[in-house]
């Protein structure tokens, strides 16, 4: 039989392949019979058991049974089949594992027969690796390629988003650059209304819609616990799988959306939420890690310029609608602090933060300004509350109000806040909307929020009579942008400008949730501008 002994001890052409491959980069080489018992070891992989324990025994004779397997595989498939056989096997090397190249060949006997099986192992742990290492680059590229692509979508929405005078321009241009950029099947645009908690599909682009489907469309969705309703309410996207059966509560995306992976992604502002984007794609790596980043500053930079858009076009219309409140909900805070105290409080300015929080400066009289910060670090609805500066009749407070307060229900429709007057558990309010926005859906929205709660008036006011014309002080409020005239007011209400400063740089800054770097370049170009619009005789 080959590779055994001679009469004469002479060892046969197979016993000298071992040795000699063993000896030219192999790490470990045997010899089974039929029954792929070892007849001959050199070096074995696994352990370090000597030959003489290994010879006329089986792989399960010595080893557990899933390296047993590893190590039988290759055998039994060279000796079934009669032809070279070559694995890659993972197996234990003391505490780690080592990656060999395991070949196994048939050894035949002079009639042909198969009689066993040689095998040889190569160590390729190290390539191994570095076949891993090339494909994460490979993995990587890929990514880096596909984020740029999805950056460069939302490079083509932010052209829709600076052209569009009203968010109704901006609905189906969205969809379509969105779809055009080839990353996505279908794009849908929805606006959110919290006080029914609804969506109404505004636009809608892509497969299987029609070219002029999306101006038409205004399907009204109740949200509910779907998809949409948890990125309305966790202002988080949300990503489901192809096939996903709740993929069909978004019954506002198209009905060839079905199949695809989809993603919701709300349109926010600080607090706000204006809507949701729907996207569908039948891409295995949709909605990835990184793409869902940029997707969720999509939603931002699109909420944000929602809320520019509704600025300005209140800022410029000639009539806007002047709204006035009452309440009596001591679920606001400020309004439940004052009927237990019994004081006024009037509200000198609101300033939003980065956060979606609200800096309300407020001139309380009648109580202990102490008292009411003592009772606002209990108060979950307030984040921050500090005393600015006292004066003999009262003094002027900074709360940070994270919600519970009626300014922020009126915020998610536009509304400028002109006046807020609380006395004895009674607020009284006073607020600007454009003659756009939907004020029944407003109300009902605040009463959602507040029950106790009643609109006393609502009249137009005429900006282009000269008697309710803007004054000096609006118009020069209209060279600032918002980041300025936010910076400003707040140093302003803080007494970041008094001598001695009532609030440094720092705490300013960290009230609107910024840097102080940066809140000093927002407060260096306001003040600019209005330098600028003071002493520069053409007003330039």
């Amino acid at each position: 039989m080959p590779g055994s002994t001679n009469d004469r001890g002479e060892t046969c052409p197979n016993d000298q392949h071992l040795r000699h491959v063993v000896g030219n980069g192999a790490v470990g080489a045997s010899r089974t019979d039929a029954e792929l018992r070892y007849v001959r070891v050199y070096r074995p992989l696994v352990g370090d058991l000597p030959e003489s324990e290994m010879v006329g025994k089986r792989d399960d004779e010595l080893y557990a049974t899933d390296v047993a397997d590893r190590l039988r595989e290759p055998k039994e498939a060279a000796r079934e089949t009669g032809e070279l056989v070559e694995r890659r096997v993972t197996l234990p090397d003391g505490d780690e594992d080592r990656t060999y190249r395991l070949v196994a060949a048939p050894i035949r006997g002079r009639d042909g027969a198969v009689e066993g099986v040689m095998d040889v192992a190569y160590d390729v742990t190290a390539q191994v690796a570095l076949e891993a290492t090339e494909r994460k680059l490979r993995r990587r590229c890929a990514q880096l390629e596909h984020v740029e692509r999805v950056g460069n979508c939302v490079r083509a929405t932010l052209d829709v988003l600076l052209q569009a005078s009203t968010r109704e321009e901006a609905y189906q241009p969205l969809c379509d650059r969105l779809v055009n950029s080839e990353l996505y099947e279908t794009a849908s645009i929805a606006d959110y209304r919290p006080e029914r908690d609804e969506a109404v599909v505004r636009a809608q682009s892509g497969a299987g819609i029609a070219e002029d489907g999306g101006t038409a469309t205004a399907d009204v969705v109740a949200l509910k616990d779907g998809a949409t309703g948890r990125a309305v309410r966790t202002r988080e996207p949300q990503v489901l799988p192809a096939g996903d059966s709740r993929s069909r509560p978004l019954d506002w995306l198209p009905a060839d959306a079905r199949g695809h992976r989809v993603v919701v992604v709300p349109l926010t502002y600080g607090r706000i939420v204006y809507g949701v984007v729907g996207l569908t794609a039948d891409r295995e790596d949709a909605f990835g890690e990184y793409e869902l980043k940029i997707l969720r500053e999509l939603g931002t930079v699109i909420g944000y310029a929602y809320h520019t858009i509704e600025n300005k076009r209140q800022l410029l219309s000639d009539t806007v609608v002047e709204l006035e409140f009452r309440s009596t909900d001591r679920r606001s805070f400020l309004i439940g602090l004052s009927a237990e105290y019994g004081y006024r409080g009037e509200l000198q300015s609101l300033v939003p933060a980065s956060d979606g929080t609200l800096l309300a400066y407020e001139f309380i009289s009648g109580v202990d300004p102490r008292v009411v910060v003592e009772a606002a670090a209990d108060e979950p609805t307030i984040s921050e509350c500090r005393v600015i500066r006292e004066e003999e009749d009262g003094a002027l407070l900074q709360f940070q109000l994270v919600e519970s307060f009626i300014t922020l229900a009126l915020a998610e429709y536009g509304a400028t806040v002109r006046s807020i007057v609380v006395e004895d558990g009674v607020a009284d309010f006073v607020c600007e909307v454009s003659p756009h926005t939907d004020v029944r859906a407003l109300v009902e929205q605040v009463k959602t929020a507040f029950p106790e709660t009643e609109l006393r008036r609502k009249r137009e006011v005429d900006r282009s009579d000269p008697a309710n014309r803007p004054d000096e002080r609006q118009r020069l409020g209209e060279r600032l942008t918002e980041r300025q005239r936010d910076a400003l007011e707040a140093a302003y209400r803080a007494g970041y400008f008094e001598w001695s400063r009532e609030s440094t740089a720092e705490e300013v800054a960290a009230a609107m949730g910024i840097t102080a770097p940066t809140f000093h370049k927002h407060l260096r170009k306001g003040l600019d501008a209005v330098m600028t619009a003071l002493f520069e005789a053409d007003g330039r």
